[in-house]
């Protein structure tokens, strides 16, 4: 277990020491909706001219290198070690413990869920350095947008709402608690939403046994986390409220908080 800690700490480390890389690189190269405008410019300025893009190549050199030198020191960690898990037995253990998480989730024990859930980092300690750098990308462009378009929202409709002395039970008047039909209804919308995807719009042909297949393990590997979550949110009697979403898909807040993050601070591809 120590060279699992060590491990991690070498990832993280020279995660961390390269975040100042990244945002050291030209905006074009780092976020997407920088890489279509400077197109636009140079392809609007010269219509005939091959579009190009150039930079020095000196900090991939190094970051190359010290990546080359992170390799060496994680094989010398495990090289010498037997796996303690074979893949099936791993997996076995993980889904047990998601499972395991969806039980108490049931019980609405949050405590419990959050113990059930750090055993992951104990099947497989590396999941820690996976999920921080995952967290890490989505968070700020993703969740922190949602976080604060609502509560934007909401805070706008509680003046509101105060200035024509009404109570603030109004903002829940159209609303949907979470439920067992809620939670039902959602993964059976959702499920015929990918299989429409699937077979309506171009993708991979596969057999109709694949595809069960795929769907199987697909939801068994992801959407198993929004059974916990949504479980836990039903023991919480929570309710959520539609005309917030009604209002924040007219005004594109969350888009535009979200797009102001990735411009300012930085884009979740370059964090991935």
């Amino acid at each position: 277990m120590a060279s699992y800690v060590k491990g991690n700490f070498l990832l993280f480390k020279f995660y961390l020491k390269h975040i100042s890389t990244i945002t050291s690189l030209p905006a074009w190269m780092r976020n997407p909706d920088f890489l279509k405008e400077h197109f636009e410019k140079q392809t609007e300025a010269n219509p005939d001219k091959p579009f190009t893009l150039s930079l020095p190549d000196d900090k991939a050199k190094r970051y190359n290198e010290e990546m080359n030198s992170l390799k060496v020191e994680m094989r010398k960690l495990h090289g010498a070690e037997q796996e303690k898990f074979s893949y099936k037995t791993q997996l076995l253990l993980l889904f047990l413990i998601r499972f395991a998480c969806i039980a108490s989730a049931y019980t609405g024990n949050v405590s419990l869920t959050l113990l059930l859930s750090g055993l992951q980092f104990v099947v497989a300690p590396y999941s820690l350095f996976v999920s921080f750098t995952l967290c890490v990308a989505l968070f700020p462009p993703i969740y922190a947008a949602h976080y604060i378009s609502f509560n934007l929202i909401r805070r706008a409709a509680t003046l509101l709402l105060g200035l024509f002395g009404l109570e603030e039970g109004w903002l829940d008047w159209l609303s949907v608690t979470v439920n067992t039909r809620f939670i039902l209804i959602f993964f059976l919308v959702d499920q015929l939403y990918c299989l429409h995807c699937h077979y309506f719009t171009p993708t991979k042909e596969m057999t109709f046994k694949e595809t069960l297949t795929h769907m199987t393990w697909g939801f068994l590997n992801t959407k198993t986390y929004n059974v916990v979550l949504l479980l836990h949110l039903s023991q919480a009697g929570f309710s959520i409220s539609l005309w917030i979403w009604l209002l924040d898909a007219f005004t594109q807040l969350t888009n535009t908080v979200a797009t102001n993050i990735s411009k300012y601070w930085m884009h979740w591809l370059e964090l991935f």
